[in-house]
């Protein structure tokens, strides 16, 4: 599953530079900061042997996919920093709370009041519409068996569109289905650590964010995307040590 999601980013970031002409050196960045760190804490704080760090590099790949393209080279680099402490240091019974691509953005975006872009989430020409290359992402969703998550999750944001799109220009359903988040649906929603297994309880965290993420985007609140997952996070990781029998 790692290896799918790592060709499958690695390819939209590709396609989405060629397309823009713009060479990503945020995301080159950003992937050799959470790669070094993280192989740095597994050798000198959880003394283990060095192996490929393949969630790091994930995380990394997210990062500079959705910080914006031509951002400096210390926004990746400290949103990458910032995701790999969390990962290793904020933790409940051994199992790190937060998506750390998520915090490592939130984080260091506000800090230099940047907006999150997803510029790899790119579109190509499928017929006189465009498709959006991202939802190749569902294999490595369906590999790490979190499927559920990310279909529910999709679902309420397909129906929130439709209710609150009413008043506006009308929208076929194609149209709907080409502004759906696939990529922060199928990866980040569905970060295998810190969303749960169960179908039940897939569908409840992804029903749970979408309706979260609708309320703070009412509110107008920023960065709501992040918002929403991390809030996700924290609630499942609470149910999961403390309330689960």
């Amino acid at each position: 599953m790692y290896v799918i999601t790592i060709i499958l980013l690695s390819f939209l970031a590709v396609v989405a530079s060629f397309q823009q002409n713009i060479f990503p050196l945020n995301l080159v960045a950003a992937i050799l900061t959470t790669t070094l760190v993280d192989t740095t804490l597994k050798i000198f704080y959880l003394k283990k042997q060095i192996s490929f760090p393949y969630s790091a590099t994930i995380s990394g790949l997210i990062i500079g996919s959705v910080a914006p393209i031509n951002s400096p080279v210390y926004v990746g680099m400290i949103a990458g920093l910032l995701a790999m402490l969390s990962k290793f240091f904020i933790r409940i019974k051994n199992s790190h709370i937060f998506n750390p691509a998520a915090l490592g953005l939130l984080t260091s975006l506000a800090a230099f009041s940047l907006g999150d872009e997803w510029w790899s989430s790119v579109n190509i020409l499928f017929g006189n519409y465009f498709f959006p290359l991202s939802i190749i992402l569902i294999i490595s969703n369906y590999k790490a068996m979190k499927l559920k998550i990310a279909l529910s999750f999709l679902t309420i944001f397909f129906i929130s569109i439709i209710i609150f799109n009413s008043s506006l220009r009308p929208l076929s359903p194609f149209d709907i289905f080409l502004l759906l988040p696939f990529f922060y649906a199928f990866i980040m929603v569905s970060e295998p650590k810190t969303s749960p297994y169960g179908t039940k309880s897939q569908i409840i965290f992804g029903i749970f964010i979408a309706v979260l993420l609708l309320f703070l985007v009412l509110l107008g609140i920023g960065y709501s995307l992040f918002i929403a997952l991390l809030i996700g996070n924290l609630a499942y990781a609470i149910y999961r040590n403390f309330l689960q029998h």
